[in-house]
Formats: structure tokens, sequence, C-alpha cells
């Protein structure tokens, strides 16, 4: 049931954002390894605005992770986008030495496509104003299992405002 939910979010963030932003490029969101912990769903690149966006199907609700700061923070903040980053950053730098870097075709590309996402997030965190806009679209599914006519997308406000332990990602 989970990688059901998963994946109608997914299809609705893709529905959404051919939509609203139909010249964007998505960019490489993936970790190494088979959980999606860690990550954003899906990263988007439009000019030099990153769109970062959190898909949602189902019933499923935001989740959080810990800060920068050791505390628990809830996806859309920006403690948590800096968090995130923080993360992606570091199975980069695991994956640069990792022996199958190099070796294997599918992981060097997974850590490269990795790499230059981390670089365009850091830098558009670290312009002024920041350049980074996080979303969350949602499919919902009623209480009978059925998809109502309608996609939900929304703004976490006050996203691109820098996180307090944020300055390790500058680049």
């Amino acid at each position: 049931m989970l990688d059901a939910s998963e994946a109608l979010g997914d299809a609705a963030t893709d529905i959404v954002m051919s939509k609203l932003l139909p010249n964007a490029k998505q960019l490489p969101s993936d970790i190494p390894g088979k959980g999606e912990s860690g990550q954003f769903d899906r990263v988007y690149i439009q000019g030099d605005m990153i769109y970062i966006v959190e898909s949602k199907g189902g019933s499923s609700d935001l989740g959080s992770r810990k800060d920068l700061n050791g505390e628990q923070s809830q996806q859309g903040t920006p403690e948590y986008i800096a968090s995130v980053i923080q993360n992606m950053s570091d199975k980069v730098d695991a994956g640069l030495v990792d022996p199958r870097y190099g070796v294997d075709e599918e992981f060097t590309n997974q850590i490269d496509g990795l790499e230059t996402t981390v670089t365009k997030l850091r830098i558009a965190q670290s312009s002024t104003p920041p350049k980074i806009t996080s979303l969350q679209i949602s499919q919902r599914v009623d209480s009978n299992g059925d998809l109502p006519p309608s996609i939900e997308a929304k703004k976490f406000e006050n996203f691109s405002v820098k996180a307090v332990g944020a300055a390790n990602t500058n680049p």
C-alpha cells in the first residue's frame, strides 16, 4: 500500500509540475540504496530557481527528521531542507570513495547526478534572496478509495529563509 501511495503522489507531482512549470528540468535526487529517507521526492530547476517537491498520495502526511541542530523538523521547513541537503552531500562524499564509483556505471552516474543536484541546491540556498521554493503536491483518496477530481498543490511559506545551522550548505 505504501508503494501505491508513493506512486500516486509521484504521478500527481509529474502532472502538476508539467502544467505549472512546463520548462523546468527534473534533477536527480535519489540517494544510493533502496530507501527514500533523507532525500527530496522531486527537485526541479527552471532558470536559477530550484523547486523542491514533497509528493503525497493517499492519506500520507508530512514526515520529519532531525535537523542540523539536533531537533525534529517537519518537511517544508528551512531546517528540514538544510538537513536533507547535508544528508545528500554526505551520501555524495561517501559515494565518491565507494569502490563501486568509477567501476559500476549506474552507481557512478547516480553519484555524479546527485552531486550536481547538491551543488545547485547549495547555490540556490546561499543566494540572496535564496532561490528555493518548496511545494507539497498531494493526490488524496476519499473514504471509498476513489480519487477526488483535483490534486492539491501548496507552497510551504517562508521556506526559502535560511535555517539556523545552514552555514555548512554554502557552495
